[in-house]
């Protein structure tokens, strides 16, 4: 198994029941569909869907473990769609430690100097305050077997880069979001914190800090001892970590079923069934 599918951070998502057997939150559970995908990226066998064509509609080859799905431009939807779910399992952290959060901010309105022109680049996906500190995040994903020397909208596979050091790959995406972000905002007072993480599961170092930083702003029950405290946060934790990592598979999912629909011969009721299919 690669470096950065080891056991940890990037399996949470094991740890989380089947829906035919789990009770209660449903934001931790996967379905026979995006479960049997998560577990085949991790252990990198092909997973049979149908027969594929020998190219995408982007005019890239298609790799037998379906790589390409995660890089290919055309599937810009699948990406917002992942990006909006994340967004959406923060903010129900913060919301959980009294925070509330606004989601994508114009930085001019914070008196920032946007990096470039790009529309893209004109806003801050959250803005929140922890004890009169102002905090600023933006959350990107990015597929571990992207080769170096890749554009923005990648069109080769490198599975090789998948064996270097767990979080490699979360942390080279943190080092971009801060060059193009960190300055400025550190410039006006604010914290700029990206949220990165690995297509396998993986979160970068700097999301786990805050995440560590807000489990520290949950109410310990009465009386509880600095072992119940240790133990209680380290829950808290696990509940977040499960919840992104489940939103991150499930999403992974969706993504490879909706660049699946454009390689074959398929409806769109088809990549439905699969994605939103009874377990």
């Amino acid at each position: 198994m690669p470096p950065s599918l080891l056991p940890g951070a990037s399996l949470v998502w094991l740890a989380v029941g089947h829906p035919r057997y789990t009770r209660g939150d449903k934001r931790k559970c996967l379905n026979n569909y995006a479960y049997r995908l998560a577990t085949a990226l991790t252990l990198g066998i092909t997973f049979p869907l149908a027969s594929l064509a020998p190219s995408c509609p982007c005019g890239a080859g298609i790799d037998t473990l379906g790589d390409h799905f995660f890089l290919c431009s055309r599937a810009t939807a699948e990406r917002v769609f992942k990006h909006n779910t994340l967004l959406d399992v923060f903010k129900a952290i913060l919301a959980e430690v009294g925070i509330t959060a606004v989601t994508e901010v114009p930085l001019r309105s914070l008196n920032i100097t946007p990096p470039n022109a790009q529309p893209n680049s004109q806003r801050m996906d959250l803005f929140f305050s922890i004890n009169g500190e102002g905090v600023l995040c933006d959350i990107t994903v990015v597929h571990p077997c992207r080769p170096e020397n890749s554009t923005a909208h990648h069109t080769q596979v490198n599975r090789s880069n998948a064996r270097r050091p767990g979080g490699f790959a979360a942390a080279g995406a943190e080092r971009d979001k801060d060059r193009k972000y960190g300055a400025n905002c550190r410039q006006k007072g604010y914290t700029f914190v990206p949220l990165a993480a690995e297509t396998f599961g993986r979160w970068g170092g700097e999301t786990l800090t805050l995440l560590r930083r807000l489990a520290q702003r949950r109410v310990l029950p009465p009386a509880s001892s600095a072992e119940d405290r240790a133990f209680f946060h380290e829950g808290v934790m696990n509940h977040w970590g499960q919840c992104l990592s489940v939103a991150l598979m499930r999403w992974n999912a969706f993504q490879r079923a909706g660049a699946y629909l454009g390689s074959v011969a398929v409806t769109v009721g088809d990549v439905w069934d699969r994605f939103h299919g009874q377990p």
